[in-house]
């Protein structure tokens, strides 16, 4: 079964973000693949990724160093809630 994936507003502007931060340094095309990569496995097995706080899970890539924290519904939907680099306080997240 396929989940269908939905970003919410806020992760979808971190990833536009992420992208944007990436174009200077010549990594766009390389970066674009890899949440490509990452939705495609969210969208078949999201319950391969850890539990992290309550019901929400978080993806992480090898390449590059962000994560993305997700929940699933059961409509059956993959709701990605936000896309933050590692470095970051992961806490900021729900705020």
């Amino acid at each position: 079964m396929m989940f269908e994936l939905r970003l919410r507003p806020r992760a979808a502007v971190e990833l536009r973000q992420i992208l944007e931060d990436h174009r200077p340094l010549g990594q766009e095309r390389s970066f674009v693949a890899e949440p490509d990569a990452l939705f495609d496995m969210l969208r078949a097995l999201p319950r391969r990724y850890p539990l992290v706080a309550g019901p929400i899970h978080r993806a992480l890539r090898r390449k590059y160093p962000y994560a993305v924290f997700f929940r699933i519904r059961a409509e059956p939907v993959v709701v990605v809630l936000a896309v933050l680099h590692q470095r970051r306080d992961p806490a900021t997240w729900p705020k």
